[in-house]
């Protein structure tokens, strides 16, 4: 994980609003079962441990060199993997504890 109040992403640049900051979030997802599932990004978050806050999934992006945008939901065939890059708007003056992931909540160690 790291951060940046600024994203390329091909022809374009996305800016993080005044306080905030883009934490970037580079995921791996394998199916390990021997059935299609869906994968929905829009379920991951950082918590804001202090407040309770949770900060959704702004962008998804295609783990390349340059940020593909891609979709927040897909589906995993059996045995495969796929990477992203998500980007969360978080403010600038916190540092994130806590990924959730559905129900599940997970420590982080963020490098800024």
């Amino acid at each position: 994980m790291s951060s940046a109040s600024q994203q390329a992403t091909g022809n374009s640049r996305i800016v993080a609003k005044k306080g905030y900051t883009f934490v970037s979030v580079k995921m791996k997802v394998t199916n390990k079962t021997n059935e299609t599932v869906d994968v929905d990004f829009s379920e991951v978050a950082l918590l804001d441990v202090i407040n309770m806050v949770k900060y959704p999934v702004s962008f998804v992006y295609q783990a390349t060199v340059v940020a593909i945008p891609a979709k927040n939901k897909t589906t995993l065939e059996p045995q495969k993997s796929l990477k992203r890059i998500l980007l969360i708007t978080y403010p600038d003056k916190i540092k994130p504890e806590l990924l959730e992931i559905g129900n599940d909540r997970y420590e982080i160690q963020f490098s800024k």
